[in-house]
């Protein structure tokens, strides 16, 4: 289904059906749009070409697997943002694995964490790999050298915390707890990581958050889980605080996840920047971020360069100690979609097994400006 089309799904949804125990996480290659992967509690990740008209029927038999890594359950799975056919993975082993995922093998494997992980994040080039970790320490490692950059107490709060990269391989943000279960945020330079820039409160809410990072207009969106509100920040290296309140979207249902598609599924000629995608107990809604603007038509300096959908390395050139910055793209209204966007198809070098569990979503509409 397509991000612009909006309509009530049949009650008899055709499902991807492969696993042996629950998907725990899903991601969707940055470089071939119709390439998802699944990684679920039976310690496997499978991926599935989607086909151009969509799941038509039960899909059972994926196109590829990579399974004998891990050795217990799994917590994430993450695409590499520049090299095309790399994965991390990480599980309940308390290992982060990197696949080569045309090959179908586990190349490399980082055994410097004491917990699970809480949040598994690339760098914005992909040349180092970010944690929490359950024992409430921030790592951050180059997965190719085996040893960790740096492990760093964050916030001293018992819930869930999570990270991410402000748009740079130097620069983290992490959203956790305080003692007094008031929900905080810490910036962190790993260039001197021993304490964080900044750490202050950040709202009245309570839910664990997702974080997003709009890297093009520095801009952090934060969502609780059970929360009806998505807030977004200005984030700065010139502020005293980083992020400053720009203002926050409320839907009518409170929110079980979050996540955002690329910035070519936003509608340029009405200056929406970005899309977001909320699920809730019922539904997957749509909200559109916009920015008014009195002139029609297309805005040209809403739209700096974006990530391209053509990778800028090879998985061969990324485990030989190689790093590049993604490649970019301007985006206009007329321009002519990449070769490699999606349209081409994914090949792998073993046939895939078959087994059975369920994956799905169903989604709807809702839009902020």
């Amino acid at each position: 289904m397509k991000a612009y089309e909006y309509k009530r799904l049949e009650a008899d949804l055709p499902l991807i059906r492969g696993h042996g125990g629950p998907v725990v996480d899903f991601d969707f290659s940055p470089f071939n749009d119709s390439l998802l992967a699944t990684a679920s509690e039976d310690g496997t990740v499978k991926l599935w070409q989607i086909p151009e008209a969509g799941i038509v029927k039960d899909v059972l038999t994926c196109d590829a697997e990579l399974s004998g890594g891990h050795s217990r359950k799994l917590i994430f799975a993450k695409f590499h943002p520049s090299a095309d056919y790399t994965m991390a993975t990480s599980g309940h082993d308390t290992t982060v694995r990197v696949w080569d995922i045309e090959n179908q093998k586990n190349v490399l494997t980082f055994e410097g964490l004491k917990s699970a992980t809480n949040s598994l994040e690339w760098s914005h080039n992909g040349s180092l790999l970010g944690t929490i970790t359950k024992d409430k320490n921030l790592q951050w490692f180059d997965p190719r050298s085996q040893t960790s950059c740096a492990s760093i107490p964050t916030h001293e709060g018992a819930r869930p915390q999570k990270m991410m990269w402000c748009g740079d391989s130097q620069t983290i943000m992490t959203c956790g707890f305080s003692k007094l279960s008031e929900r905080e945020y810490g910036i962190w330079d790993i260039r001197n990581g021993d304490k964080p820039v900044v750490k202050r409160r950040l709202d009245d809410y309570s839910g664990v958050p997702f974080m997003h990072f709009d890297e093009d207009h520095k801009v952090v969106y934060i969502a609780g889980k059970g929360e009806s509100a998505i807030s977004f920040f200005q984030f700065s290296t010139e502020s005293a605080n980083f992020i400053d309140y720009l203002g926050s979207y409320k839907g009518k249902e409170p929110q079980k996840g979050l996540s955002f598609l690329p910035k070519k599924s936003c509608d340029l000629l009405a200056n929406e920047v970005n899309r977001g995608v909320r699920l809730t107990a019922k539904t997957v809604e749509y909200v559109s971020f916009k920015l008014p603007r009195k002139a029609g038509g297309f805005q040209a300096d809403l739209f700096p360069p974006t990530r391209s959908s053509e990778p800028a390395l090879r998985f061969e050139e990324y485990a030989s100690g190689s790093n590049s910055e993604p490649k970019r793209v301007q985006l206009r209204p007329d321009a002519e979609v990449s070769a490699a966007s999606g349209a081409k198809k994914a090949v792998f070098s073993a046939k895939p097994v078959e087994s059975g569990s369920t994956f799905a979503s169903s989604p709807a509409r809702s839009q902020a400006d």
